[in-house]
């Protein structure tokens, strides 16, 4: 099921959206060159491929470390004593398997940072190892400058500050600071959610989008995210599937929708065999032209009988994958928010 961009979680500071768009540091500007690469030699065109291969699998690095004064203090507001050892082994017992459960590697310092010499070897690990992320776990109140200082490092930063070690006036401000995430909470899940925005904002830049349209290829790069796009020529998508066969793979695909279906109102089976070969044709070209999301010109082609058939049954497949495939070769609008869906 995917899940809405606009929801937010109820004990950050920040939504999804904005920490993913606030936490770009490095902008790539859009380069559009031609691309004289054409695509491999197609080959068996009846190989079955698998969806979830597109779905980008990058490997992210997060930095972990506590900040808080050297003990023995106090901490009990806004009541029962809070025990600084017992919470900071919870806590990290919680973000270790948050990050095995969401795919990304967390490293985690043995020893709390409890001075200023600490905070600034943390602060030169962090710009040597040049991690995806750095997360910071608060243990004292008067902390929040040792915390402004790891973000200064240029790494979008998550900031755990549960009850006792936060007030309004540190959120309202710190949290609005350019790729800083702001978790003032108990609710530790929050910080799983953070690893996967994190994972998300790697994927898109490790995703490859496919744009069929028009005449001409080129190569560029999405501003803000990062995400690669290969723009082929339309009938580089309809000459494809004028080749596809009409295999197993297609007359499975095509029955299960028949089966499935409440009521068979227009299409003949014939129909349903087009639609799956458009799905199977979209894998194909989306592998040769090693990319690993599509969207497509397919009002035109359907207008210009480029095809006999629409894609939507393609696409429904592959949104059920994970794996998006947009409408009418749109780029700056439904796509992206299907990949922010898919990838969050």
């Amino acid at each position: 099921m995917q899940t809405p961009v606009s929801q937010s979680c109820t004990c950050c500071s920040l939504s999804r959206r904005c920490f993913i768009s606030m936490s770009t540091l490095a902008m790539a500007a859009p380069v559009a060159m031609a691309a004289k690469r054409q695509p491999e030699d197609t080959g068996d065109l009846g190989e079955y491929i698998d969806l979830a291969s597109f779905r980008p699998k990058p490997k992210v690095r997060i930095l972990a470390a506590v900040i808080r004064l050297k003990p023995p203090y106090w901490l009990g507001w806004p009541g029962t004593s809070y025990d600084l050892e017992k919470h900071r082994a919870e806590f990290s017992r919680l973000f270790d398997q948050y990050a095995q459960e969401v795919g990304v590697d967390l490293r985690q310092e043995e020893t709390p940072l409890e001075s200023e010499e600490a905070i600034a070897g943390f602060v030169k690990r962090v710009q040597a190892e040049k991690p995806h992320a750095v997360l910071v776990s608060l243990q004292h109140l008067n902390c929040w400058g040792w915390a402004e200082t790891v973000t200064q490092a240029g790494f979008p930063t998550i900031v755990f500050a549960p009850i006792g070690t936060a007030f309004t006036g540190h959120v309202l401000r710190f949290s609005r600071n350019p790729g800083v995430h702001v978790i003032s909470s108990l609710e530790t899940p929050a910080v799983k959610q953070a690893f996967r925005m994190v994972r998300a904002k790697r994927q898109f830049e490790e995703t490859r989008l496919l744009v069929v349209s028009g005449d001409q290829r080129s190569d560029e790069i999405l501003e803000n995210l990062g995400t690669k796009i290969r723009r082929v020529p339309r009938n580089t998508l309809s000459d494809l599937f004028a080749k596809m066969p009409e295999n197993d793979e297609v007359h499975d695909v095509a029955n299960q929708f028949r089966r499935h279906a409440k009521k068979i109102v227009e299409p003949t089976r014939q129909d349903c065999l087009n639609a799956a070969r458009s799905f199977t044709t979209a894998k194909r070209l989306l592998r040769d032209e090693e990319c690993n999301a599509i969207t497509t010109d397919c009002l035109g082609m359907v207008t210009d009988r480029a095809v006999p058939t629409p894609p939507c049954m393609g696409a429904s497949l592959f949104q059920d994958a994970g794996v998006t495939y947009g409408c009418e070769a749109d780029v700056g609008g439904r796509v992206v928010a299907d990949v922010v869906q898919l990838f969050v």
